[in-house]
C-alpha cells in the first residue's frame, strides 16, 4: 500500500472516531481534505489553500505517516469546532 493510500486509510479513521465523514480525496502520490493537500515526495508535506495562495503547514519524514495523519484530522477539526462555536456565540449575541 502506498504511504498515501495508507495516510489516507488513517486520516479516515481519525474522522470516523469523532463521527465525522469529511471526505478524503487520493490522487498517487498525494491526498486532498477540505483545504489541505499533503504531497508525499521524500517527505510528507502538507499545504494549506485556504487564504488563496498556498502555504506550508508542516513537513515530516515519510515514516510519520501516523503523525502527519493526526495532524490533519486535528486541523481539519479544530476549524470544525472553531465555526461551531462562532456560530454559537453569534445566536446569542444581541
Amino acid at each position: 500500500m502506498s504511504t498515501a493510500a495508507t495516510m489516507a486509510r488513517l486520516v479516515r479513521a481519525g474522522f470516523d472516531a469523532v463521527g465525522s465523514r469529511i471526505p478524503v480525496e487520493t490522487d498517487g502520490d498525494s491526498l486532498a481534505v477540505r483545504d489541505l493537500l499533503v504531497e508525499f515526495d521524500g517527505s510528507i508535506t502538507c499545504h494549506s489553500a485556504s487564504d488563496g495562495a498556498p502555504r506550508q503547514v508542516f513537513s515530516m519524514p515519510l515514516d510519520a505517516v501516523e503523525s502527519a495523519a493526526c495532524a490533519v484530522v486535528v486541523r481539519i477539526m479544530s476549524g470544525v469546532v472553531a465555526r461551531a462555536v462562532e456560530r454559537e456565540h453569534r445566536k446569542g449575541t444581541p
